[in-house]
């Protein structure tokens, strides 16, 4: 990716997500559960997706090594 697109998708993640958060809050209760489940596990799902499956050969010694 370039410089500029990273920077963009960085500042809409640091904006939109919490915008998505309180949106999701002032939703009532199905927001509070959708906000408190749903959220987490699709974090973890792209940090896993970025770190584990977007890997390179040579991003270092696995964790096997």
């Amino acid at each position: 990716m370039r410089l500029p697109v990273v920077i963009a998708v960085a500042v809409l993640l640091f904006m939109g997500l919490p915008a998505l958060i309180i949106g999701l809050a002032a939703a009532g209760p199905i927001g509070w559960i959708v906000a408190a489940t749903v959220l987490p596990f699709a974090t973890l799902g792209v940090l896993l997706w970025l770190g584990w499956f977007r890997r390179r050969p040579d991003d270092g010694p696995g964790p096997w090594q």
